[in-house]
């Protein structure tokens, strides 16, 4: 059976690696695992809304549904630190 992203439970080896993103003038460095969407890298969609949009500066709770490794959810906590974001995923 071949595991997906949402699978809430992997049996697979984990193969953890780390990958490198600048959102918002921020170098981001995040570590992924096997079966979590977009492992690589920013995948094209986020890539898109992170480049033509910026921090929610007046936000005092974000909530990242669906994070994967959290790059949203980490840039707006490195933008905002005053902020609370929650990052909610089916991965552990």
């Amino acid at each position: 059976m071949t595991e997906h992203y949402f699978d809430s439970d992997p049996t697979g080896p984990e193969d953890r690696r780390d990958v490198t993103a600048e959102i918002w003038g921020a170098d981001l460095t995040f570590t992924t695992a096997a079966g979590v969407f977009a492992r690589g890298g920013l995948d094209k969609a986020t890539a898109v809304l992170l480049s033509s949009s910026e921090p929610p500066r007046e936000a005092r709770t974000v909530m990242d549904l669906g994070c994967g490794w959290g790059p949203i959810a980490v840039a707006v906590a490195v933008a905002v630190p005053d902020a609370t974001v929650h990052a909610v995923d089916t991965n552990a």
